[in-house]
Protein backbone atom coordinates (compact mmCIF):
# COMPACT_ATOMS: atom_id res chain seq x y z
CA UNK A 1 0.00 0.00 0.00
CA UNK A 2 1.16 3.47 -1.05
CA UNK A 3 1.63 5.92 1.96
CA UNK A 4 3.16 8.67 0.40
CA UNK A 5 3.51 9.72 -3.59
CA UNK A 6 6.17 12.00 -4.07
CA UNK A 7 6.46 12.09 -8.08
CA UNK A 8 3.65 12.54 -10.59
CA UNK A 9 2.75 10.79 -14.03
CA UNK A 10 5.38 12.12 -16.73
CA UNK A 11 7.88 13.48 -14.25
CA UNK A 12 11.42 12.79 -15.08
CA UNK A 13 12.85 11.14 -12.33
CA UNK A 14 16.97 10.44 -12.07
CA UNK A 15 18.89 7.91 -10.25
CA UNK A 16 18.62 7.94 -6.71
CA UNK A 17 14.97 10.00 -6.58
CA UNK A 18 12.38 8.47 -3.80
CA UNK A 19 9.45 7.87 -5.66
CA UNK A 20 6.82 7.00 -2.96
CA UNK A 21 6.94 5.51 0.58
CA UNK A 22 5.47 1.92 1.04
CA UNK A 23 4.19 -0.44 3.70
CA UNK A 24 3.33 -4.05 3.28
CA UNK A 25 0.50 -5.12 4.21
CA UNK A 26 0.53 -8.62 5.90
CA UNK A 27 2.28 -7.67 8.88
CA UNK A 28 2.48 -4.01 10.43
CA UNK A 29 5.48 -3.41 13.21
CA UNK A 30 5.09 -1.06 16.21
CA UNK A 31 8.47 0.28 18.67
CA UNK A 32 7.97 0.30 22.41
CA UNK A 33 10.08 1.92 24.50
CA UNK A 34 11.25 0.16 27.93
CA UNK A 35 12.89 1.59 31.00
CA UNK A 36 15.42 -0.78 32.61
CA UNK A 37 13.40 -1.46 35.36
CA UNK A 38 10.79 -2.57 33.03
CA UNK A 39 13.36 -4.77 31.02
CA UNK A 40 14.33 -6.91 34.02
CA UNK A 41 10.75 -8.29 33.49
CA UNK A 42 10.52 -8.91 29.96
CA UNK A 43 11.65 -11.86 27.90
CA UNK A 44 13.32 -10.54 24.89
CA UNK A 45 14.04 -12.39 21.79
CA UNK A 46 17.65 -13.17 21.15
CA UNK A 47 18.65 -12.20 25.09
CA UNK A 48 20.01 -15.47 25.78
CA UNK A 49 19.82 -19.15 24.30
CA UNK A 50 16.71 -19.63 26.46
CA UNK A 51 14.62 -16.59 24.82
CA UNK A 52 16.15 -17.32 21.34
CA UNK A 53 13.01 -18.47 19.57
CA UNK A 54 10.75 -16.27 22.87
CA UNK A 55 8.01 -13.87 21.31
CA UNK A 56 6.56 -12.30 24.08
CA UNK A 57 2.64 -11.50 23.55
CA UNK A 58 1.76 -7.71 23.48
CA UNK A 59 -1.65 -6.52 23.45
CA UNK A 60 -2.05 -2.99 21.58
CA UNK A 61 -5.21 -0.94 22.74
CA UNK A 62 -6.56 2.52 21.30
CA UNK A 63 -9.65 4.14 22.58
CA UNK A 64 -12.26 5.73 20.20
CA UNK A 65 -15.06 7.26 22.20
CA UNK A 66 -16.17 4.81 24.75
CA UNK A 67 -14.60 1.81 22.65
CA UNK A 68 -11.53 0.53 23.52
CA UNK A 69 -10.17 -1.74 20.12
CA UNK A 70 -7.02 -4.27 20.55
CA UNK A 71 -4.62 -6.26 18.46
CA UNK A 72 -2.67 -8.63 19.13
CA UNK A 73 0.90 -9.41 18.23
CA UNK A 74 4.45 -10.91 19.57
CA UNK A 75 7.40 -9.01 20.39
CA UNK A 76 10.27 -9.84 17.32
CA UNK A 77 13.42 -8.34 18.06
CA UNK A 78 14.96 -5.31 19.67
CA UNK A 79 17.03 -1.89 18.54
CA UNK A 80 20.62 -2.57 18.16
CA UNK A 81 21.15 0.40 20.77
CA UNK A 82 20.20 2.10 23.79
CA UNK A 83 17.98 5.47 22.36
CA UNK A 84 20.76 8.70 24.11
CA UNK A 85 17.63 10.58 24.13
CA UNK A 86 15.31 8.72 26.47
CA UNK A 87 18.21 6.35 27.54
CA UNK A 88 15.25 3.69 26.87
CA UNK A 89 15.45 0.85 24.85
CA UNK A 90 12.73 -0.15 21.96
CA UNK A 91 11.69 -3.74 21.24
CA UNK A 92 9.38 -4.26 18.14
CA UNK A 93 6.36 -5.38 18.27
CA UNK A 94 4.64 -7.29 15.06
CA UNK A 95 1.20 -7.70 14.31
CA UNK A 96 -0.23 -9.93 11.71
CA UNK A 97 -3.29 -8.64 9.01
CA UNK A 98 -3.70 -5.82 10.99
CA UNK A 99 -5.70 -3.92 8.29
CA UNK A 100 -8.38 -6.32 7.89
CA UNK A 101 -11.33 -5.80 10.34
CA UNK A 102 -12.05 -8.19 12.99
CA UNK A 103 -14.42 -9.27 15.15
CA UNK A 104 -14.60 -7.96 19.12
CA UNK A 105 -17.01 -8.69 21.71
CA UNK A 106 -18.02 -4.62 21.60
CA UNK A 107 -18.18 -4.54 17.53
CA UNK A 108 -15.93 -4.81 14.67
CA UNK A 109 -12.36 -4.35 14.99
CA UNK A 110 -11.49 -1.31 12.58
CA UNK A 111 -8.02 -1.74 10.74
CA UNK A 112 -4.74 -0.27 12.52
CA UNK A 113 -3.93 3.02 11.08
CA UNK A 114 -0.16 3.66 10.49
CA UNK A 115 1.05 6.61 12.70
CA UNK A 116 -1.86 5.55 14.99
CA UNK A 117 -0.98 6.20 19.23
CA UNK A 118 -1.07 2.96 21.15
CA UNK A 119 -1.07 1.95 24.33
CA UNK A 120 0.73 -1.93 24.73
CA UNK A 121 0.14 -4.74 27.34
CA UNK A 122 3.53 -6.88 27.23
CA UNK A 123 4.05 -9.98 28.49
CA UNK A 124 6.25 -10.47 31.69
CA UNK A 125 7.89 -12.69 33.80
CA UNK A 126 5.38 -14.50 36.29
CA UNK A 127 6.95 -13.68 39.96
CA UNK A 128 7.06 -16.18 43.04
CA UNK A 129 6.62 -15.44 46.53
CA UNK A 130 6.03 -11.75 46.36
CA UNK A 131 3.35 -9.38 47.97
CA UNK A 132 1.47 -6.37 46.32
CA UNK A 133 1.30 -3.46 48.43
CA UNK A 134 -0.59 -0.35 47.99
CA UNK A 135 1.72 2.59 46.99
CA UNK A 136 0.24 4.35 50.00
CA UNK A 137 1.62 2.06 52.74
CA UNK A 138 5.46 1.74 51.42
CA UNK A 139 7.37 5.24 52.65
CA UNK A 140 10.32 6.77 51.31
CA UNK A 141 13.70 4.87 51.51
CA UNK A 142 11.67 1.51 50.76
CA UNK A 143 9.99 0.74 54.41
CA UNK A 144 6.76 -0.07 55.57
CA UNK A 145 5.07 0.03 59.68
CA UNK A 146 5.17 -3.36 60.74
CA UNK A 147 2.17 -3.72 63.66
CA UNK A 148 3.43 -6.72 66.37
CA UNK A 149 1.25 -9.29 68.05
CA UNK A 150 1.48 -6.49 71.43
CA UNK A 151 0.17 -3.78 69.04
CA UNK A 152 3.40 -1.99 68.32
CA UNK A 153 5.00 -0.82 65.19
CA UNK A 154 7.83 -1.34 64.01
CA UNK A 155 9.50 -0.06 60.71
CA UNK A 156 11.16 -2.58 58.52
CA UNK A 157 13.41 -2.06 55.45
CA UNK A 158 11.43 -4.12 52.32
CA UNK A 159 13.19 -5.21 48.59
CA UNK A 160 11.17 -3.57 45.90
CA UNK A 161 11.17 -4.76 43.04
CA UNK A 162 8.73 -2.84 40.91
CA UNK A 163 6.62 -0.06 40.98
CA UNK A 164 3.58 0.11 39.02
CA UNK A 165 0.59 2.69 39.07
CA UNK A 166 -0.92 2.78 42.93
CA UNK A 167 1.06 -1.03 43.50
CA UNK A 168 4.41 -1.79 44.30
CA UNK A 169 6.01 -5.51 44.74
CA UNK A 170 7.50 -6.83 47.62
CA UNK A 171 10.42 -9.36 47.07
CA UNK A 172 12.20 -9.71 50.56
CA UNK A 173 11.24 -8.34 54.07
CA UNK A 174 7.76 -9.29 54.66
CA UNK A 175 6.13 -12.91 55.74
CA UNK A 176 2.78 -14.43 55.22
CA UNK A 177 0.35 -13.58 58.17
CA UNK A 178 2.50 -10.32 59.29
CA UNK A 179 0.63 -7.60 59.57
CA UNK A 180 1.51 -4.09 57.84
CA UNK A 181 -0.36 -0.09 58.14
CA UNK A 182 -2.05 1.35 55.23
CA UNK A 183 -2.51 4.28 57.49
CA UNK A 184 0.61 6.45 56.39
CA UNK A 185 2.05 7.93 59.69
CA UNK A 186 5.56 9.35 58.71
CA UNK A 187 6.36 10.87 62.40
CA UNK A 188 5.74 8.00 63.96
CA UNK A 189 8.23 5.98 66.51
CA UNK A 190 9.19 2.73 67.23
CA UNK A 191 7.34 0.76 69.67
CA UNK A 192 4.09 3.37 68.99
CA UNK A 193 1.07 1.39 70.61
CA UNK A 194 -1.76 1.46 67.54
CA UNK A 195 -4.81 0.09 67.75
CA UNK A 196 -6.27 -2.25 64.39
CA UNK A 197 -9.91 -1.50 62.71
CA UNK A 198 -12.28 -4.02 64.01
CA UNK A 199 -10.36 -5.19 66.88
CA UNK A 200 -10.60 -4.27 70.42
CA UNK A 201 -7.70 -2.40 72.55
CA UNK A 202 -7.66 -1.23 76.00
CA UNK A 203 -4.14 1.28 75.55
CA UNK A 204 -4.88 4.68 75.80
CA UNK A 205 -3.19 7.22 73.18
CA UNK A 206 -3.05 5.29 70.43
CA UNK A 207 -2.73 5.73 66.79
CA UNK A 208 -5.60 3.93 64.84
CA UNK A 209 -3.95 2.33 61.59
CA UNK A 210 -5.46 -0.46 59.53
CA UNK A 211 -3.24 -3.43 59.23
CA UNK A 212 -4.72 -6.45 57.15
CA UNK A 213 -2.95 -9.77 57.27
CA UNK A 214 -0.38 -10.20 54.31
CA UNK A 215 -1.28 -12.33 51.49
CA UNK A 216 0.87 -13.59 48.35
Amino acid sequence: RVLEKKVDVGQYVAPGTVAATIYAMDAAEVRLPLTDSQLAFVDLPGFGEQNSKHQAAVTLRHRVGNRVYQWQGRLVRTDGAIDTASRQLFVVAQIDNPFQYKKQSNGNVPPLKIGQFVEADIQGQQLQDVFVLPRSAVEIGNTVLMVKKDGRIERRAVQVVLRRGEQVIVSAGLQVGERISLTPMPFAHEDTVVAVFGEKSSEDNIAYSTVPALER
